[in-house]
C-alpha cells in the first residue's frame, strides 16, 4: 500500500493545483494570439478530441483518489469491533471498482452504485468545461486616428480650386488604396456622378453608400463626411499588434450638412445665348450659353456651357454662399425639366458623430452624437470647398449632348418614385431625390478632404474609441469553480482520512494488508482459516507478492466453492476453510 498512499497524495495535490489555476484562467480577459485562434477555429474536431482525452486523464486521477479513499476507509473499518456486513462490502467494492450493481433483489444497492458511478463521471465533465478553449470577443478602450485639419496644412485643405484654374499642388494622385485629392470634383468626377444616381433607396431600407476609395468599405446610411480614415489607417490593439480586430468605434467631429429644397417658380436663373459654332449643313451645331442669374442670398456669376442646337440637354447648378447662407439653384433644359427651378438651402452645423466599423462586413455606421462638438474649421473653408464642389461638378459634367450630373439626379428621382410606389413622378419625388443627392455629394466632398489629409499629408489626431478583438479563453468560470470546490473536498477528505487512521506513519513503514484488494481478501481468508499451503503461511500481507500470486483459483459451480492451490494439487475448498 506504500505506493497507493503516495500516489493518492500526488494526485490530490496535482488536481488541487490545476483546478486552482483553471479558475483565474477562465476569468482572464482572453488571449489574442491570431495563430492559436485560427487553429481553434479551423480544427474544431481535433480540439474536441484533445479536450476529451485530457479531461479523461485529469479526471482519472481524481476518481482514483476517491475510490482509493473509499477502499482505505473500508479497510480500516474491517479492523474495528463493528465490521461492515458482506452486502455493504459488496456495494463498496462495486463503487471502488466503478462497476454498478444490477440485481433484482438489491434495488437500493443498485441505485446507490449507479448514482455513485455517475458522480464519479462528474470530474471528467467539469475538467472538459474547464479546459475547453472558446473563441470570444474582448472590447477595450482605444484611440483611433482621424484627419487633423490644422492651420499648418491649411494651404492645402483650405484652398479652393475652381475649373480652369491651375492648382496642381492640390490634385494629389492615385495610390493602391484609391485616388486622393483636395480637388475631388476633378479627381473623383465619375465616382461622384455615379453615387448621385444611387443616393436614394428604391425601397424603405436604409441606403448603402460605397466609400469612394479602394478600401471596399460601405456606409450604412449617411457618412456625414466623417470616417475618411477607415480602411486607410488600421486601428491597433495595444495588447497585441497582430490581434484579429472584429469591430471598433470612435467619435469624430465634423459638419452635419442639412439640405432643404423646394420649387421656386420665380427663379432668376436663365440661359444667355452666346456664339454658335457653324457646322457643315448646320448638323449638330454647338450653341454656346452663359448660365447666370441670382439666388435669394446673392448674385451668381455663372459659367459658360454648350448645347447642341439649343439648351434642352443641359443642366447646371448655381451655387451661392453669401450673407451666411448656402444656396443652390437648378437651371435645366427640356430633357431635365423636372429639375429646373429647384432651389435648395444648405446648413453646415459643427457636430460630433459616433462612428462604428464592422471589420468583417466592411460596414460603417455613423450616428449623430448629443455631445458638444469641436469646430474643426472655424474659417468654414472646408464647408465652402464642399459646397462649391457641387457647382464645379455641374460645370464640368455638362457636355454638348447630355448632362451627366443631370442624368444622375434624374435616375435618383426614379428611385424615390419606386420607393413611393407611384406611377407618375411628383414634385415631392423630385425634391426628395435632389435633397438626398446633394446631401450625399456634400458628405463625399467632406470625406474626400479628410482622406486627402490622411493619405497625402499624413496629418491625423487621436480620438477616443473602443476596439473589439477576437480572443480565446480557456474554460468556463462556473465549471472551473465547481471543479475547484470538488478538488478541495477531495483534498480535505484525504487529509482527514490520513489523520484519522494514521496513514501518514504508514507511508514510511511497511504497509498493512489491503483487504479491499481481491487477491489479498482471498489470501487473508485462507490464512485466517489456517491454510496448509506454505505460500499462504509465508504471505506477509503484500498484494504485490509474486510467489503467492502464482496460486490458481478454480470455481466449482455445483458446490458453489472456490478452490485455491498450486496447479499440481493440494486444492483447498474456501467454504470448508471458512467454516
Amino acid at each position: 500500500m506504500y505506493m497507493k498512499l503516495v500516489t493518492i497524495l500526488l494526485f490530490t495535490a496535482l488536481s488541487l493545483v490545476l483546478s486552482a489555476i483553471a479558475v483565474p484562467l477562465s476569468r482572464a480577459k482572453g488571449f489574442s494570439h491570431d495563430g492559436v485562434i485560427y487553429f481553434i477555429r479551423d480544427n474544431r474536431t481535433l480540439i474536441s478530441i484533445i479536450v476529451q482525452v485530457l479531461s479523461t486523464l485529469l479526471a482519472l486521477g481524481q476518481t482514483y483518489v476517491v475510490t482509493s479513499l473509499i477502499g482505505l476507509a473500508t479497510n480500516a473499518r474491517l479492523l474495528h469491533r463493528n465490521p461492515p456486513r458482506l452486502d455493504t462490502l459488496k456495494l463498496l467494492q462495486a463503487i471502488t471498482a466503478k462497476s454498478p450493481i444490477f440485481e433484482r433483489g438489491s434495488k437500493k444497492a443498485s441505485l446507490i452504485s449507479v448514482v455513485c458511478l455517475l458522480l464519479l463521471q462528474l470530474p471528467a465533465a467539469l475538467w472538459a468545461g474547464s479546459i475547453t478553449p472558446t473563441i470570444n470577443e474582448l472590447t477595450e478602450k482605444t484611440m483611433v486616428e482621424v484627419p487633423d485639419f490644422d492651420q499648418a496644412t491649411s494651404k492645402y485643405w483650405a484652398s479652393r480650386c475652381a475649373p480652369a484654374q491651375p492648382c496642381d499642388e492640390l490634385l494629389g494622385g492615385t495610390q493602391d488604396l484609391g485616388t486622393f485629392s483636395y480637388v475631388n470634383w476633378k479627381a473623383r468626377t465619375g465616382l461622384l456622378a455615379n453615387s448621385v444616381s444611387q443616393a436614394s433607396s428604391r425601397n424603405l431600407s436604409t441606403p448603402v453608400y460605397q466609400k469612394l476609395d479602394g478600401t471596399g468599405y460601405f456606409y450604412h446610411g449617411r457618412s456625414y463626411g466623417v470616417g475618411s480614415a477607415i480602411g486607410l489607417l488600421q486601428p491597433t490593439y495595444s495588447g497585441d499588434q497582430n490581434a484579429i480586430i472584429r469591430r471598433y468605434s470612435f467619435v469624430e467631429d465634423g459638419y452635419y450638412a442639412n439640405v432643404s429644397c423646394h420649387y421656386n417658380r420665380s427663379s432668376q436663373l436663365s440661359f444667355a445665348k452666346s456664339d454658335r459654332v457653324s457646322t457643315p449643313d448646320g448638323i449638330y451645331g454647338p450653341q454656346g450659353y452663359w448660365v447666370h442669374g441670382s439666388l435669394p442670398n446673392g448674385e451668381w456669376a455663372g459659367f459658360p456651357t454648350w448645347g447642341v442646337l439649343y439648351e434642352g440637354f443641359t443642366a447646371s447648378i448655381a451655387a451661392v454662399n453669401n450673407q451666411s447662407r448656402y444656396m443652390y439653384g437648378f437651371l435645366a433644359g427640356d430633357a431635365y425639366s423636372m429639375l429646373n427651378q429647384t432651389q435648395c438651402e444648405v446648413w453646415f452645423t459643427p457636430s460630433r458623430f459616433n462612428v462604428s466599423v464592422d471589420m468583417d462586413a466592411k460596414n460603417v455606421s455613423v450616428t449623430l452624437s448629443q455631445h458638444k462638438a469641436l469646430d474643426i474649421d472655424p474659417s468654414r473653408a472646408l464647408a465652402n470647398i464642399s459646397f462649391h464642389g457641387v457647382g464645379y461638378l455641374s460645370q464640368t459634367l455638362t457636355t454638348l449632348y447630355t448632362s451627366v450630373l443631370g442624368d444622375s439626379f434624374r435616375r435618383n428621382v426614379e428611385n424615390v418614385q419606386s420607393r413611393a410606389q407611384r406611377k407618375e413622378v411628383t414634385d415631392q419625388d423630385v425634391v426628395e431625390a435632389v435633397e438626398d443627392g446633394l446631401r450625399l455629394l456634400l458628405d463625399h466632398f467632406l470625406e474626400g478632404s479628410g482622406a486627402a489629409q490622411v493619405m497625402l499629408l499624413r496629418k491625423t489626431k487621436p480620438m477616443s474609441g473602443t476596439i473589439t478583438v477576437q480572443v480565446f479563453r480557456i474554460g468556463a468560470f462556473w465549471s472551473a469553480l465547481s471543479l475547484l470546490f470538488i478538488s478541495t473536498l477531495i483534498a480535505a477528505a484525504a487529509m482527514m482520512l490520513y489523520y484519522k487512521y494514521g496513514l501518514w506513519s504508514k507511508i514510511r513503514s511497511d504497509a498493512e494488508c489491503d483487504f479491499m484488494d481481491f487477491k489479498s481478501a482471498i489470501l487473508g481468508s485462507l490464512k485466517g482459516s489456517r491454510s496448509e499451503i506454505e505460500l499462504v503461511k509465508a504471505w506477509n500481507g503484500q498484494s504485490e507478492d509474486r510467489q503467492v500470486g502464482e496460486l490458481r483459483v478454480q470455481a466449482n459451480r455445483e458446490h458453489l466453492t472456490l478452490t485455491v492451490g498450486l496447479q499440481t494439487g493440494n486444492y483447498i475448498h474456501l467454504s470448508d476453510l471458512s467454516s
